[in-house]
């Protein structure tokens, strides 16, 4: 059902913060189930509850959600909260976050209506509507009375504390959220079009000074899109520098936090544009989504893993996560079906 294709090894640029273990073969990703739905369909969110748990999110052609759950050895298809669409909307977003099989977030937006929230308690879907007409662009939960989004158009937070959600405000627009407990965390995006990192301490949301990238004759924009905290003092953020100049193209972004500061790590950077969905790999080294393939990082070493096909055409990947206390990854996206006119929602895995 699918061939996968071997990595290709980038040298490192420079020194970046690493393990002093030498660095491990990097393990290549495999389609290894499809939904098999009759009409097209993609997965866009992945979220791990733990070793043997986690939940998938897409939609069909039809608007209407695709969700899936995964055991441990296996992902099967499960009844999904209906969605509300108006006649000639196609455009759709879905968001996902989960920290027990009786605490899921699922979110769903069509076209730019604002975001349809749903939480999962173990038994029942039910509507937990976020007032303000929020577009969510990022989710992040640790319990049931403690979860956290992001707005896609303004600067604001909103907090779940169990019972109603309630706005904070931020200097800039947030991309991605991570939360290591109810009382730590990080958030991060663009403020004034500089990188913006917040940390939260269990009260209220610092900002951290971030480096400046120079905002060039073109107004040159350099945003955060995810961040990941293996430790307190070991955070990575990535993210893409983008250029309003015809002639210069966008490049990738990755700082590091080592307890007192944010530094620039140096990438590749001509192989591939923004980085996206920064992931721990179980090992000490990181997987990260580019535009068009995947990339490793560790002790050093950059790995560019194509992504498998499916049906003799590229799979896309839209969302990856590490199974917790393991080395293992699990993501979702889409491949090509009827001669490459149409998509198969996809699970991925490494292998």
């Amino acid at each position: 059902m699918s061939a996968v294709t071997a990595g290709v090894l980038l040298a490192g640029l420079g020194s970046l913060p690493a393990e002093a273990a030498p660095a491990a073969k990097v393990r290549s990703w495999k389609v290894s189930q499809v939904t098999g739905i009759k009409e097209p369909d993609k997965l866009a969110a992945v979220s791990v509850t733990g070793r043997r748990g986690a939940w998938a999110l897409g939609h069909k052609s039809d608007g209407q959600l695709t969700l899936g759950r995964w055991d441990g050895a296996k992902w099967r298809l499960v009844k999904a909260p209906a969605v509300i669409r108006k006649p000639g909307q196609y455009q759709y977003y879905e968001n996902l976050a989960a920290s027990s099989d009786k605490n899921v977030w699922a979110f769903a937006s069509v076209n730019d209506e604002p975001t349809q929230t749903l939480h999962w308690d173990g038994k029942k879907w039910a509507k937990k509507t976020i007032p303000g007409g929020v577009r969510v662009a990022a989710a992040a939960t640790v319990s049931p009375t403690h979860a956290w989004v992001s707005d896609l158009y303004r600067s604001e937070l909103h907090r779940w504390n169990g019972k109603v959600w309630k706005p904070v405000h931020t200097p800039g627009t947030v991309a991605d959220i991570e939360l290591t407990s109810a009382a730590s965390g990080w958030a991060v995006g663009v403020a004034k079009g500089q990188p913006l990192a917040l940390r939260w301490n269990g009260k209220q949301w610092k900002q951290v000074p971030t480096p400046h990238f120079p905002p060039g004759n073109w107004g040159i924009e350099t945003s955060l899109t995810s961040v990941v905290a293996p430790s307190p003092n070991n955070v990575w953020a990535v993210g893409i520098r983008q250029s309003h100049d015809p002639d210069e193209s966008d490049k990738p972004v990755v700082l590091h936090w080592n307890g007192k500061k944010w530094s620039k790590a140096a990438v590749p950077g001509r192989y591939f544009s923004g980085l996206y969905d920064v992931r721990k790999d179980g090992q000490g080294g990181l997987w990260m989504r580019g535009a068009n393939a995947l990339f490793h990082y560790r002790a050093g070493k950059w790995t560019k893993v194509q992504p498998p096909q499916l049906n003799g055409y590229d799979g896309a990947y839209q969302d990856i996560a590490n199974v917790p206390g393991t080395t293992s990854m699990l993501g979702v996206g889409y491949g090509y079906t009827d001669g490459g006119n149409a998509t198969d929602g996809a699970f991925f895995a490494t292998r």
